[in-house]
Parts: structure tokens; sequence; C-alpha cells
């Protein structure tokens, strides 16, 4: 399943916010990898995630990668959905980096946005004067639709949203970079190639070729 090289972490250690140290970790992440993390605390996730998307360094080993690696968070993803815009909208956008794919396959995302239980009467109307179940079917269609080399999600596992669930399972080998995420078992629709398991110490376990089907979340 897995592809091209994507990102390489060279008995990388990093500290989190609440300074205690974690790792060394020693991993490549490859195009296709779907990459379960187990950690317990929120502190060690948050603080891979800085890792990850460069707004820490290392403070030991160091991290290299083949080409500009492109990392898209379900975090960041929802605190773009701009209340003002309307589902066409966030489909047509311009300013949207993944504007070029969305324009060849917004037919496509409207059949998703059917699956995930969403009628056209919700295209039009901007997205402030919808629930919270509609925000996240749209946050959803952002997760599945991304682009990005790297994508990483763990809130987005935790919705108890039977549709959600299932698009999911029809689009997990469709991700077209590496996925990293966490979450509780029942809602992850497939299986790990690699599990990244942070223990109580701090150590870090790298086990490929994972058979477990799902997630092990003990974070929160």
């Amino acid at each position: 399943m897995t592809g091209q090289r994507l990102l390489g972490l060279h008995g990388v250690r990093y500290r989190t916010r609440e300074r205690r140290e974690v790792g060394p970790i020693h991993l490549e992440i490859c195009r296709g990898d779907r990459i379960l993390l187990r950690c317990g605390l929120d502190a060690d996730y948050d603080g891979l995630l800085d890792l990850l998307t460069g707004q820490v360094l290392p403070i030991g080993g160091f991290m290299d990668e083949m080409r500009p690696v492109v990392v898209q968070t379900d975090r960041h993803l929802r605190e773009l959905l701009n209340p003002n815009r309307t589902v066409h909208e966030l489909l047509s956008a311009g300013d949207l980096p993944d504007y070029l794919w969305l324009e060849q396959r917004r037919r496509s995302l409207f059949v998703v946005l059917g699956r995930l239980g969403l009628s056209p009467e919700h295209f039009h109307r901007p997205l402030k004067m919808e629930g919270e179940e509609v925000l996240d079917k749209v946050w959803a269609l952002r997760f599945v639709a991304s682009r990005a080399d790297l994508l990483i999600g763990r809130e987005i596992f935790r919705l108890r949203d039977e549709a959600v669930w299932r698009v999911m399972l029809q689009r997990w080998d469709d991700f077209p970079g590496a996925l990293l995420y966490a979450g509780p078992p029942e809602r992850i629709p497939g299986r790990p190639t690699i599990t990244l398991t942070v223990e109580d110490s701090g150590a870090v376990r790298v086990e490929p070729n994972a058979t477990a089907a799902g997630g092990d979340d003990s974070i929160g």
C-alpha cells in the first residue's frame, strides 16, 4: 500500500508544552501509510502535531524530506470553515489551495455530501445558519477531500455520526498521502500499516504492519 517516501524522523526527540520529553522516534513516513497513534496524554499528541507542522524543532535527532511535504490537520480544516460561506462557495472558492482539484471533482464531492445526508437546501445557506451536525459533515467533507501529503486527524474520528463513519470507510484508501490518526477503536474505519505508541515514560515504539483493525485511543 505504501509508496514514495515523504518524511523521515531519525532519532527525533521533542519537548511538549508541559516540558515533558518524548522520543526518540525512528520513523519513515511514506505515501499511502496509515499510521495509528497511541498515547495516553493530550500533551504528547499536541507536541507531535507541533513537531510535524513545523511549530517547534526537535530537541534531538533530525528530520528530512525528499521534497516539501504539505501537512494538514483536522483542527486546521475546522478553523478554515468560514461561517459566512455556503457549502457551494466552499467548493467553488478560488482561494482554496486545492481549488483546481476541487474544480475537477466537484461533482463527486457533491455525491459525498449526499452520502453525508446533506440535501441541496443546505448548499446555499451560510454555515452560521446551520447546526453543529451540518458543520461536522462539511468538516468531514473537507477532510476526505484533502490532498495533503500528510493528513493528521483525531477529533474528527471522535464524531458520533454514522454517515461520516461510512464516508470515511469508503474513502479510507483514497487519501493520496499518508494518514496519521488516533481515535476510539469503533470509530476507525480502516487498518493501520504502522502503529506509533508513546509510552508513559516518553519512550516511543514503532511497529510496522500492525494488523489491529482500528485504534486504541486512551486520550481524553
